[in-house]
């Protein structure tokens, strides 16, 4: 038996109704002192009375049971609606412990349900994005991944377990019964499916820019747009705007969405070797952020005929991450050659987005990649599987079967473990860690 849990399911704080969720064994004889519980999957009315040290306290508060297994958890779960008094809850949750519950921990009631059947691990993965998105892209990512594998995976799975019944098969049986492996077969097969997986991979390494976000720290030399590219992709007046050099003293950091690329923008003090104090502490301070930017847009006004050398020589170092911007193209053409070109007035970004959709994105659509793979665990699982294809298409014609057999069954193991039906996951407690408590 399972010791029995009970979180909120609502935030802490005065409002009209605050929700308790308890999972555990034998639930309606636990609860017994306090209430009997409804008819299963009905919301009642029930008197609440309890005793404690504090006194006597009554509530009246809307129950719903969910008896085991058909639960979330798969355990008998109940739901105690109060009213949203802090206090009120306080003392309740103060009855729960003396009744022999006890808090649950960030994750529980899901890893209970992942442990009982009742989720899958996919599903789990996909719950916490959901509770994670912050734009509507990442959104409707997660929600693609509620519906379970991808279904290439479902394919290939279906396939993969065929080739492993047929070498295990012809290992244990082959001289007695005639069996052997079509290697000819099973060599184009492999073939076919480490094409796909690379595919997968490349997708999947473009699906984690949408989820984790791309950090693009703005530089060049003052006024060269880097404040008014600011505020247009945060669409609000962040940064000051002036033509006197040095306005921007510290980096401002922003969230913002271009096309679908969830962005995190940082504006930085414009570069010059004659900064005063105040402005070199701001400019020194860019060194940090370009360390850990996955891309730097060195903005070039477009009337600009040789580069800005202190700008240069501070971004030098970082020369594979760094995407040269001509700004201000609607006073005329670029003088030096850049990536791409951008105007604020009126609006011109089209360049930008799809410079950025190219380099992190590699020609895929954002729309194209919901129900992509995306995270680490994800990315080296789809390598492993390929290495072991790899290693079966390296054996030579005539390889023993126990070759082709070692190799099958590797690539299933690493299936199993990204689909999650393999229990021994090691990456479970890490995920369950960053739920919410009572969910």
């Amino acid at each position: 038996m399972t010791t029995p849990i009970f979180a909120s399911a609502t935030p802490l704080f005065k409002s009209a109704v605050h929700i308790i969720r308890a999972s555990g064994d034998n639930l309606e004889s636990l609860f017994a002192p306090l209430c009997t519980l409804p008819p299963p999957k009905q919301l009642a009315r029930r008197g609440l009375k309890w005793n404690s040290t504090q006194g006597c306290f009554y509530e009246r508060a809307l129950v719903v049971f969910s008896p085991a297994p058909q639960s979330y958890t798969g355990e008998d779960c109940v739901e105690f609606h109060l009213h949203g008094n802090p206090l009120l809850v306080q003392r309740f949750s103060d009855c729960l412990l003396a009744l022999g519950l006890r808090l649950a921990r960030p994750g529980e009631f899901t890893q209970r349900a992942l442990l009982n059947g009742k989720q899958s691990l996919l599903g789990v993965e996909a719950l916490q994005e959901l509770m994670e998105a912050d734009t509507d892209l990442q959104l409707q990512q997660a929600q693609a991944h509620q519906g379970g594998s991808p279904p290439w995976v479902l394919a290939f799975h279906a396939e993969l377990a065929g080739w492993v019944a047929q070498a295990e098969a012809a290992v244990d049986y082959g001289e007695d019964e005639h069996l052997s492996l079509d290697e000819s077969a099973l060599k184009i097969w492999a073939t076919a499916w480490v094409e796909q997986i690379q595919l997968e991979y490349r997708k999947a390494q473009a699906a984690q820019w949408i989820k984790k976000g791309i950090h693009i720290v703005l530089v060049g030399r003052p006024n060269a747009g880097k404040s008014s590219l600011f505020n247009y992709l945060l669409k609000d007046e962040r940064a000051i705007v002036s033509d006197t050099p040095g306005t921007t003293r510290d980096y401002l950091e922003g969230r913002a969405e271009l096309g679908d690329l969830p962005l995190t923008v940082f504006d930085t003090a414009g570069i010059r070797d004659k900064a005063e104090y105040i402005e070199q502490a701001g400019i020194y301070k860019i060194h940090s952020l370009l360390l850990s930017a996955d891309l730097i847009l060195n903005l070039i006004p477009a009337q600009d005929s040789i580069p800005d050398s202190a700008t240069e020589a501070l971004i030098h170092p970082f020369s594979n991450k760094v995407m040269r911007v001509s700004t201000m193209v609607d006073q005329g053409p670029p003088s030096l050659v850049t990536d791409c070109s951008i105007s604020l007035q009126p609006a011109a970004t089209d360049e930008l987005q799809q410079a950025l959709e190219n380099r992190f994105l590699g020609g895929h659509r954002a729309r194209e990649l919901h129900t992509s793979f995306w995270r680490d665990r994800h990315l080296q699982l789809l390598l492993n599987i390929q290495e072991a294809l790899w290693a079966l298409l390296n054996a030579p014609m005539g390889a023993p079967t126990e070759i082709y057999a070692s190799a099958l069954q590797g690539a299933w193991r690493h299936l199993c473990r990204l689909t999650g039906s393999d229990p021994a996951e090691s990456s479970l407690d890490e995920l369950f860690s960053r739920f919410c408590l009572g969910k």
